[in-house]
């Protein structure tokens, strides 16, 4: 089963390749945005979902990002919104497993069948209406009867969509909020 989800789950990606989730325009504000010493938390720390070299898909941060750049790719890429923009638009996978960048990464997750049907027929609308309350402008995540790996799995697709998600630590919540040009 867990051999038929995975083969499921790399076909996906592969049509998905062609998909541009976020433009250039945008990583290069994030660009700019992570050079501010220090750099504002809402972008620095919102979390950057990867494919990793085995398909799988690896947590991190736009920060942590910065550090593989200047560690791994500066020789492939001229700019950090360049190494994004194939990241983060999924041509360019990682080796998250590489000891120089590992630490970088949380520990890759494979996102959850049932959830990746859903998201198949009904897009990111339906996972906000399924997943998710409206409150004020963001979607509110219902993780109560989730688990860590579906909590994943709808940030993965939120990400995706342009969402980024902000975890409140004191209210126990995580909220997507689309990403503009302007933020």
């Amino acid at each position: 089963m867990k051999k038929t989800f995975f083969i499921l789950f790399l076909i996906n990606l592969s049509c998905s390749s062609n998909k541009k989730f976020y433009q250039l325009v945008q990583l290069e504000k994030i660009e700019k945005l992570i050079a501010i010493e220090p750099a504002p938390p809402r972008i620095a720390f919102a979390p950057a979902f990867v494919i990793c070299k085995d398909g799988s898909v690896a947590e991190t941060n736009f920060v942590n990002l910065k550090h593989v750049y200047e560690i791994s790719y500066t020789n492939e890429f001229p700019s950090y919104a360049d190494f994004l923009f194939q990241l983060l638009n999924q041509k360019q996978r990682i080796n998250v497993s590489d000891k120089q960048v590992s630490d970088y990464f949380r520990k890759p997750f494979l996102s959850d069948s049932s959830m990746n049907s859903i998201y198949d027929e009904e897009g990111i609308n339906g996972f906000a209406i399924r997943y998710c309350k409206n409150v004020n402008g963001y979607f509110r995540l219902n993780k109560q009867s989730l688990t860590a790996n579906q909590v994943q799995t709808v940030s993965y697709y939120f990400f995706i969509n342009g969402y980024f998600r902000y975890d409140d630590d004191y209210g126990a919540t995580s909220d997507f909020k689309k990403l503009g040009i302007e933020d």
